[in-house]
Protein backbone atom coordinates (compact mmCIF):
# COMPACT_ATOMS: atom_id res chain seq x y z
CA UNK A 1 0.00 0.00 0.00
CA UNK A 2 2.75 2.42 0.71
CA UNK A 3 4.58 1.93 -2.60
CA UNK A 4 1.52 2.27 -4.52
CA UNK A 5 1.00 5.65 -2.93
CA UNK A 6 4.40 6.43 -2.93
CA UNK A 7 4.05 5.79 -6.87
CA UNK A 8 0.96 8.05 -7.20
CA UNK A 9 2.44 10.71 -5.23
CA UNK A 10 5.54 10.67 -7.68
CA UNK A 11 3.39 10.59 -10.58
CA UNK A 12 1.44 13.97 -9.59
CA UNK A 13 4.53 15.76 -8.98
CA UNK A 14 5.93 14.49 -12.39
CA UNK A 15 2.45 15.39 -14.25
CA UNK A 16 1.63 19.18 -12.39
CA UNK A 17 4.75 20.66 -11.80
CA UNK A 18 2.96 23.90 -11.67
CA UNK A 19 1.14 22.75 -8.40
CA UNK A 20 5.02 23.10 -6.79
CA UNK A 21 5.61 26.36 -8.41
CA UNK A 22 6.76 29.12 -5.65
CA UNK A 23 4.63 32.34 -5.39
CA UNK A 24 5.44 35.45 -3.58
CA UNK A 25 4.55 39.27 -3.59
CA UNK A 26 7.45 41.24 -4.52
CA UNK A 27 7.27 45.35 -3.22
CA UNK A 28 8.61 47.90 -5.64
CA UNK A 29 7.85 51.57 -5.67
CA UNK A 30 5.31 51.49 -3.35
CA UNK A 31 3.33 48.53 -4.69
CA UNK A 32 3.12 45.21 -4.50
CA UNK A 33 2.98 42.61 -7.65
CA UNK A 34 2.70 38.88 -7.38
CA UNK A 35 5.58 36.71 -9.27
CA UNK A 36 5.86 32.76 -9.80
CA UNK A 37 8.99 31.69 -10.03
CA UNK A 38 9.47 30.24 -13.90
CA UNK A 39 12.81 28.70 -13.49
CA UNK A 40 14.48 28.02 -10.43
CA UNK A 41 17.49 27.35 -12.06
CA UNK A 42 17.42 30.42 -14.37
CA UNK A 43 16.34 32.30 -11.84
CA UNK A 44 13.29 33.65 -13.80
CA UNK A 45 10.27 35.03 -12.44
CA UNK A 46 6.71 36.12 -14.08
CA UNK A 47 3.80 38.33 -12.77
CA UNK A 48 0.97 36.65 -11.98
CA UNK A 49 -2.60 37.47 -11.03
CA UNK A 50 -3.15 37.23 -6.92
CA UNK A 51 -6.77 38.76 -7.13
CA UNK A 52 -5.92 41.46 -5.12
CA UNK A 53 -4.49 43.98 -8.32
CA UNK A 54 -7.42 46.98 -7.84
CA UNK A 55 -4.81 47.92 -5.31
CA UNK A 56 -2.82 49.56 -7.38
CA UNK A 57 -2.95 53.26 -8.28
CA UNK A 58 -2.01 55.38 -11.13
CA UNK A 59 1.27 54.00 -12.81
CA UNK A 60 2.86 51.11 -12.79
CA UNK A 61 6.87 50.04 -12.86
CA UNK A 62 7.30 46.99 -13.08
CA UNK A 63 11.12 46.19 -12.49
CA UNK A 64 13.93 44.16 -14.14
CA UNK A 65 14.42 42.43 -11.18
CA UNK A 66 13.34 41.38 -7.85
CA UNK A 67 14.15 39.57 -4.68
CA UNK A 68 12.96 36.18 -3.49
CA UNK A 69 14.69 34.42 -0.46
CA UNK A 70 17.80 35.70 -0.57
CA UNK A 71 18.19 34.89 -4.01
CA UNK A 72 17.53 37.51 -7.65
CA UNK A 73 15.33 36.41 -10.26
CA UNK A 74 14.96 38.55 -13.56
CA UNK A 75 11.10 39.86 -14.46
CA UNK A 76 10.74 37.96 -17.50
CA UNK A 77 6.87 37.90 -18.20
CA UNK A 78 3.77 39.15 -17.46
CA UNK A 79 1.64 35.69 -16.93
CA UNK A 80 -2.27 35.35 -18.38
CA UNK A 81 -4.23 37.45 -15.97
CA UNK A 82 -1.97 39.24 -14.30
CA UNK A 83 -3.42 42.63 -14.19
CA UNK A 84 -6.97 41.76 -15.25
CA UNK A 85 -9.90 44.31 -14.64
CA UNK A 86 -7.31 47.06 -12.53
CA UNK A 87 -9.20 49.69 -12.72
CA UNK A 88 -6.78 51.65 -10.43
CA UNK A 89 -3.92 51.65 -13.12
CA UNK A 90 -5.21 54.72 -14.46
CA UNK A 91 -1.94 56.13 -16.72
CA UNK A 92 1.13 53.60 -18.05
CA UNK A 93 2.18 50.53 -17.15
CA UNK A 94 6.27 50.64 -17.25
CA UNK A 95 7.63 47.31 -18.64
CA UNK A 96 11.15 46.77 -18.62
CA UNK A 97 13.77 45.13 -21.44
CA UNK A 98 14.06 41.54 -19.35
CA UNK A 99 10.41 40.85 -20.04
CA UNK A 100 9.84 38.88 -23.01
CA UNK A 101 6.52 38.08 -23.32
CA UNK A 102 3.22 39.52 -22.44
CA UNK A 103 0.41 36.79 -21.21
CA UNK A 104 -3.37 36.02 -22.46
CA UNK A 105 -5.50 38.86 -21.34
CA UNK A 106 -2.69 40.58 -18.67
CA UNK A 107 -4.13 43.80 -19.38
CA UNK A 108 -7.89 43.03 -20.16
CA UNK A 109 -10.47 45.61 -19.10
CA UNK A 110 -7.70 48.22 -17.26
CA UNK A 111 -10.26 50.80 -18.02
CA UNK A 112 -7.98 53.39 -17.04
CA UNK A 113 -4.64 52.34 -18.76
CA UNK A 114 -3.89 55.02 -21.16
CA UNK A 115 -0.71 53.94 -22.63
CA UNK A 116 1.88 51.42 -22.81
CA UNK A 117 5.29 51.25 -23.97
CA UNK A 118 6.22 47.95 -25.28
CA UNK A 119 9.82 47.23 -25.40
CA UNK A 120 12.12 45.24 -27.89
CA UNK A 121 12.61 42.98 -25.61
CA UNK A 122 9.15 41.38 -26.03
CA UNK A 123 8.43 38.84 -28.43
CA UNK A 124 4.85 37.66 -28.24
CA UNK A 125 1.54 39.53 -26.82
CA UNK A 126 -1.24 36.80 -25.82
CA UNK A 127 -4.77 37.07 -27.23
CA UNK A 128 -7.28 39.74 -25.41
CA UNK A 129 -3.97 41.29 -24.13
CA UNK A 130 -5.42 44.95 -23.99
CA UNK A 131 -9.15 43.77 -24.48
CA UNK A 132 -11.22 46.46 -23.20
CA UNK A 133 -8.90 48.81 -22.25
CA UNK A 134 -11.41 51.69 -23.27
CA UNK A 135 -8.90 54.49 -21.94
CA UNK A 136 -5.50 53.30 -24.67
CA UNK A 137 -4.98 55.89 -27.04
CA UNK A 138 -1.76 54.42 -28.51
CA UNK A 139 0.53 51.65 -28.63
CA UNK A 140 3.96 51.02 -30.14
CA UNK A 141 4.93 47.63 -30.92
CA UNK A 142 8.06 46.78 -31.19
CA UNK A 143 9.59 44.82 -34.35
CA UNK A 144 10.81 42.00 -31.62
CA UNK A 145 7.11 41.39 -31.86
CA UNK A 146 6.49 38.22 -33.58
CA UNK A 147 3.05 37.41 -32.45
CA UNK A 148 -0.22 39.12 -31.51
CA UNK A 149 -3.22 37.13 -30.02
CA UNK A 150 -6.70 37.48 -31.48
CA UNK A 151 -8.80 40.31 -30.31
CA UNK A 152 -6.06 42.05 -28.62
CA UNK A 153 -7.12 45.42 -28.75
CA UNK A 154 -10.69 44.52 -29.39
CA UNK A 155 -13.09 47.10 -27.96
CA UNK A 156 -10.43 49.48 -27.11
CA UNK A 157 -12.35 52.51 -28.33
CA UNK A 158 -10.17 55.19 -27.87
CA UNK A 159 -7.20 53.65 -29.77
CA UNK A 160 -6.02 55.88 -32.45
CA UNK A 161 -2.72 54.48 -33.03
CA UNK A 162 -1.39 51.29 -33.24
CA UNK A 163 1.58 50.63 -35.00
CA UNK A 164 2.29 47.00 -36.03
CA UNK A 165 5.78 46.24 -37.47
CA UNK A 166 5.85 44.08 -40.66
CA UNK A 167 7.83 40.85 -38.08
CA UNK A 168 3.95 40.18 -36.92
Amino acid sequence: MNKLLLTFLLGMIVTFPQALAQTFNYTYEGQTITYTVDSESDKTVFITSDNNHNGFTGEVIIPSYVEYNEETYTVTGIGDLAFFCCIGLTTSVIIPESVTSIGEEAFCYCIGLISVNIPESVTSIGKKAFFGCTGLTSVNIPESVTSIGEATFYDCSSLTSVTIPNSV
